[in-house]
């Protein structure tokens, strides 16, 4: 391992601690877990059953048990009360007194009852009961819990609420609870969200606020650059303990030797400690935006191979910025995954930006296989330009350099919308009019290619035939475009005469676009061994049922 490569140690180390069975076994046998990471706990205890887990609550620290509780109780900046649920069902079964007071003490639970319960004060000698039997009275028959009758959790809640009661006396039990009736609950909320980001901080989570602001675009990206000061705050010792969830960071399990050449030259411990927690941080800020800790394996691992991928376009994008520089001594990770994700988000934004001008953006279908692709990986989690991930400048280029002929292009494709649109509602495209297309099936490339055939056979705009073409046509045509290798030729003729008659020279790059769209439809078609009716099966030219 290179010298002062944390980032390394700490993907060993999560991965260690990610080794479930072995944190089982601490578990099961160690009576005092208080010096284990927050995440590889919490994700331990949630494989186990509510039950199991209530056996070993007593063996977290009240830290480590309220950080479970502020993980499950919250997705994003919303109540996540179905995950909540199983420390409901957990702390009931907890034999622990003492622990399970905490709980029932904690806001956490009035939180939850507030949510699922209409909680009504109760007069014995005037009582009002609801119309139904979904409610139970407390011990002092003060307050009233009405519940839906779908509620499936209700004896639990019950028994929590007569534990508060056994707890704290008839009095102080009354009063914890009638906080919860009087307090109104956005302001439970509020507040409770308030807390629970301060709490969580220091352990390197990010509340869902934070993190969007994480993952928003930068303004003026070069600006951002040049005036970027050094932050290097200091980590506690609570900080400085957690690690990842292992499958979070197996996507950077390859190394970047670039990235950690660069982190080599990190001298200052201070320095390595804060951007060790930096990496921890921005790692749990996509989580959050995600919910990816709790929707399991599978979410974690995509979520940190979208992270990894921009973390490394950033860092690159950097290092051609300030090649002489040390990209650590100045910027963190947060700032390598911020660049990134501009870089990305300003194509996503200018590709949407002309798909809404041209009102184009529900009529990906017509694009034809290539353009729906590209749009499909533009937006797709983890960005790619042909199967290949947007993870350095080189690779960004490319995808950004295809997605500004697909901007070019997109008022052409409108045009032959427009028309194809026109035809088709007027019944001039019928689908026994064609061999090889239904009118459902034309698309931009189809128009495009055929339109081309069209003008190389010299028929004119009011030719009957101008949107198809004939199997006689198609082959004279083939002729011309394929060598004996069935290769496009590199001399094909009539592309610039087209381009010109179509005024697609005014798009950069059309042509090279124009020989791809022959190679994707044509090349290795052995057209000579074709009977008519094989025909059928080819795309490009739109080919006229001679029959």
């Amino acid at each position: 391992m290179k010298k002062n490569n944390f980032l390394g140690a700490l993907i060993e180390e999560s991965l260690r601690y990610g080794q479930i069975e072995e944190i089982e076994k601490l578990v099961q046998h160690k009576n005092d877990l208080s010096n284990l990471p927050v995440q590889p706990l919490y994700m331990v205890f949630k494989t186990m059953t509510p039950e199991k887990a209530a056996l070993h609550l007593d063996k977290l620290d009240s830290f480590q048990r309220q950080a479970f509780l502020d993980i499950d109780l919250w997705n994003k900046d919303e109540l996540d009360l179905e995950s909540f649920s199983f420390w409901i069902q957990a702390y009931n079964n907890c034999p622990k007194e003492e622990i399970k007071n905490e709980f029932l003490q904690g806001p956490e639970f009035g939180l939850f009852i507030k949510s699922k319960f209409n909680i009504w004060t109760f007069d014995v000698e005037e009582p009002l009961y609801p119309e139904h039997d979904n409610f139970f009275l407390t011990e002092d028959s003060l307050l009233l819990f009405e519940f839906h009758e779908d509620f499936a959790q209700m004896e639990e809640v019950h028994q929590l609420v007569k534990d508060i009661y056994t707890a704290l006396g008839v009095e102080y039990a009354y009063a914890h609870l009638f906080k919860f009736v009087a307090t109104s609950f956005i302001n439970l909320v509020e507040e409770e969200y308030h807390w629970k980001k301060n709490r969580m901080r220091d352990l390197g989570f990010v509340d869902y606020f934070d993190a969007l602001e994480i993952d928003a675009e930068i303004p003026v990206l070069d600006n951002f650059i040049d005036k970027k000061i050094v932050n290097t705050g200091d980590i506690d010792i609570l900080g400085k303990a957690q690690v990842l969830p292992k499958n979070s960071l197996i996507p950077f399990k390859d190394e970047n030797v670039a990235i950690l050449d660069e982190l080599a030259k990190v001298d200052d411990d201070k320095r390595r400690e804060f951007l060790r927690f930096n990496f921890i941080r921005l790692i749990n800020a996509t989580h959050t935006l995600n919910n990816s800790l709790k929707s399991g394996s599978v979410s974690m691992a995509r979520t940190g191979k979208k992270t990894r991928c921009l973390i490394d376009l950033g860092f690159d994008y950097l290092k051609l910025k300030r090649d002489a520089e040390n990209i650590f001594d100045r910027f963190e990770f947060e700032d390598l995954y911020k660049i990134g994700n501009t870089l990305v988000k300003d194509v996503q934004k200018k590709i949407k930006t002309v798909l809404h001008k041209n009102n184009m953006e529900d009529t990906q279908g017509f694009y034809g296989n290539f353009w729906s692709s590209f749009l499909d990986q533009s937006f797709s989690e983890i960005v790619k330009y042909k199967e290949i991930e947007i993870s350095d400048v080189k690779k960004y280029l490319a995808w950004k350099e295809c997605a500004v002929l697909f901007c070019q292009l997109l008022p052409f494709m409108e045009k032959f919308y427009a028309v194809y649109l026109k035809l088709n509602k007027s019944g001039a495209l019928q689908a026994d009019y064609y061999l090889n297309y239904t009118p459902e099936d034309m698309d931009f490339e189809a128009l495009l290619i055929s339109c081309y055939g069209n003008s190389k056979l010299g028929h004119s705009s009011s030719e009957v035939n101008k949107l198809g073409i004939t199997i006689v046509e198609a082959k004279s045509l083939l002729e011309e475009l394929l060598d004996s290798s069935n290769k496009i030729k590199e001399d094909v003729k009539g592309i610039e005469d087209f381009t010109k008659a179509f005024a697609l020279g005014q798009v950069e790059g059309f042509i090279p676009y124009f020989i791809s769209c022959l190679k994707r439809n044509f090349e290795d078609l052995d057209f000579r061994k074709l009977r008519d009716d094989e025909f059928k099966h080819i795309g490009g030219f739109i080919i006229l049922n001679s029959q």
